[in-house]
This record gives C-alpha cells, structure tokens and sequence, in this order.
C-alpha cells in the first residue's frame, strides 16, 4: 500500500511544493517507508512509499525514465513484471532499478495507454508526460487500488485517498446528495460518485487523461467483465483449467523481495529478533 498524488495548474501557475507537501502526508499511513515528489512548474507528482518489491533507494517515487520525459508515481504490485521486464531490456529500454515502477515507465513509453492492457496486477498510477503535456492516470481491472480526482477550470487534483485532496483548502467540501441516496440503497456511491460533491471515483479497469489546455478529462474503460460459457466443455476440463488459473494466480502472487535475515546469536535468532516480531 502506497499513497500517490498529483497536482495540475491549468492556469500554468507553479504548484504550491508546501501545500502538495501537506497533501502527501496525510497519507502517512499508507507509506511510512519513504516519501517523495517530483515539481514541473505547474505540475507536482508525490508519493508516500511502502517499500514491497525493491527495497533499496533505487525504487524511490516519484520515478522518471532515463530522459526524464515520462514520470510516474505508482501504488501497486505488477505480478507479471519480470516477463515484462525481460521483454523490454530486449527492446533496448536501460533499467536502474528491480522494481515493477520501472517497467510501467518503460511500458508506457513502448505503448502509450495501452500499456495498461500489459498489467497483470493491483495498480493505480499517475503518469507526467513531459513531451505530450499529458497527465494520465489508470487503476486496475477489479478496481483493488483506490483512485479519485477532482477537477475545476483552474486545476485537477488526483489522489489514493479523498482526504489528501481536501487538504488542499481551495476544494469545495459540499455533500453529493445522490451519492447519500446511492449509499442508503446499496451500501455505496455508484457511478464514480463519491460523499464530495466535485470528488469523483476513478472506476475499475479505467484511464483518466487530462490534456494539455483540455479542462475535461477524457476517461475510457479498458476492460470488462465478458460472460460467455461453452456448454461443449466437460467438466472435467473446466475444473483442470481453474485448478491451473489458481495455482498460476498464487504463485505469481508470492513474487516480493525477501527480507533480510534475521540477526543470529550462536546460530539461533536472537531474543532482540523475536521482540521485534511481536
């Protein structure tokens, strides 16, 4: 779990690095390992980090590709990044780090928006493209990683949580009234909306684009659920075919750096180790 946030001046003023700063943190919580941000004038990007997969400085965020012209800021995990990884050292892309971050930069400079159909994972993600002056941002298939953003003709603001973006005193706090109803009647805001009149939820298998002097975003779907059943299939082949789905699922999901060991005395843990397992 990591906390991303980025700011956007439509009107080209420089973004405010103490507001963004304060913004960042209130999402302490969600990254307490390390934090960053990554200042373009009228664009910030920040991060709140939960080291999982590259554990060294080399995986800090916000990440930038080798010119610097594609920088993102990730929370996630890709289960398929070391295929994707082989694949795009083949390509001729220089990694300067382990980390699956990495290769979301380097997949979107190979396919652009498309990148996210390459994804196999939990993510949601804001990228700076510094060439295109375009801000993009995704959020996974199942929608596991949260995403919300908000927008008027003088900024948007996209963020992990609605909080960070409220931080920001400029954002109207008013109640989205339907969104109320949607909640009485099924236990949550529907369609995108949130509690925050103006807030809006970034839905699963989703990408969110804001354009340069554009004050709309453009959102697409990527994905979707297609429901289809083959009544020629046995059973049989059906169990077979899950079975493997959830061995292959597990597995890919085990993929993290391992700890470091734990601090030996005579060759058994030491007490100070099991205190600080709890």
């Amino acid at each position: 779990m990591c906390g991303i946030l980025a700011y956007y001046n439509f009107s080209k003023e420089p973004v405010k690095e103490d507001l963004v700063i304060r913004m960042r943190d209130t999402m302490l919580h969600r990254g307490p390992d390390d934090a960053g941000i990554f200042l373009d004038n009228f664009v910030a990007l920040a991060h709140r980090r939960l080291s999982i997969i590259d554990l060294t400085d080399s995986g800090h965020q916000p990440m930038k590709n080798e010119d610097g012209s594609v920088v993102i800021t990730y929370n996630g995990e890709i289960y398929n990044y070391q295929e994707l990884r082989e694949d795009l050292v083949k390509r001729g892309h220089v990694f300067t780090s382990s980390s699956d971050t990495e290769v979301i930069v380097h997949q979107y400079e190979e396919d652009g928006e498309a990148c996210v159909k390459m994804l196999n994972g939990m993510f949601s993600f804001v990228i700076w493209d510094r060439t295109k002056r375009k801000l993009f941002a995704a959020r996974d298939r199942m929608g596991i990683k949260p995403l919300y953003y908000y927008y008027d003709k003088d900024k948007v603001i996209i963020s992990s949580e609605i909080k960070a973006i409220v931080e920001d005193p400029s954002i109207p706090r008013n109640p989205d009234y339907q969104a109320v109803a949607d909640y009485n009647f099924a236990g949550r805001p529907l369609n995108g909306k949130t509690m925050y009149e103006g807030i809006k939820e970034l839905e699963p298998g989703h990408t969110l684009v804001f354009e340069a002097d554009q004050y709309h975003p453009g959102i697409r779907r990527y994905w979707d659920l297609v429901y289809e059943y083959n009544y020629t299939r046995r059973i049989e082949d059906v169990v077979e075919e899950l079975s493997g789905l959830l061995d292959d699922a597990v597995r890919i999901h085990c993929r993290k750096s391992r700890p470091p060991p734990l601090p030996t005395v005579n060759g058994g843990v030491s007490s100070q180790a099991w205190q600080a397992l709890g």
